[in-house]
């Protein structure tokens, strides 16, 4: 799908969203494009996490639709802190799951995203082990080395360090930029220096979103 010259990743049309017959969200029609880069901010419990959901096909509408770019493959990475890992799984067989395609035949050190992180340091580390940071941290590598180009995350910063922030929205602006992949960001912080690393702005007020 074209528009002026620009693909588009999803176009969410009268979308409703909610629970049974509660509707959270209403008529929500969002056209978004591949290499925006989006965040969502709005109070709690206003419906971020359901949208974001509905969008990445984890939950269903009550009403509406939503159009997906031929190509489209997604990954949605939640917040470290709603994710309980009791098998013991390291941090570099995490890593490896489901990702094979990228990681055949190749070193891990030979990414430089994990390199820049400094997730190699402890590779051998049981995800269970990690303090919330370095969880947090293969999580969003994991979602940049996947196959997906469009790519949701849930306050995807909030465990990690300054330093690792910086290098995480470089990596969000270059891969937007080169392989126009798209990032809709779920986050709670309204400072501009931080809401300048998107392109584009979303708001829930009154159970509508507005740009």
């Amino acid at each position: 799908m074209l528009v002026n010259n620009l693909k588009i990743a999803f176009e969410t049309i009268s979308l409703n969203i909610g629970y049974a017959k509660e509707i959270i969200l209403e008529n929500v029609n969002l056209r978004i494009f591949q290499g925006d880069r989006c965040c969502l901010i709005g109070s709690n419990g206003s419906g971020k996490t359901s949208l974001v959901k509905t969008i990445s096909r984890i939950g269903k509408p009550i009403s509406g639709k939503i159009n997906y770019s031929k190509d489209i493959l997604i990954s949605n990475v939640p917040q470290f802190k709603k994710i309980q890992f009791h098998y013991p799984i390291t941090v570099e067989k995490m890593l490896l799951l489901d990702n094979n395609f990228y990681f055949k035949n190749k070193n891990l050190d030979e990414f430089e995203i994990l390199v820049k992180l400094r997730i190699l340091d402890y590779k051998n580390k049981l995800i269970r082990e990690c303090s919330g940071g370095q969880l947090q941290k293969v999580l969003i590598a994991r979602s940049i080395l996947s196959k997906a180009n469009l790519i949701f995350f849930d306050e995807p910063l909030d465990a990690i360090d300054e330093k690792s922030k910086k290098i995480v929205l470089e990596e969000f602006e270059k891969e937007s930029k080169n392989k126009e992949r798209t990032f809709f960001v779920i986050t709670h912080n309204l400072d501009n220096t931080w809401l300048k690393n998107f392109n584009r702005v979303f708001q829930i007020q009154n159970n509508m979103v507005i740009e």
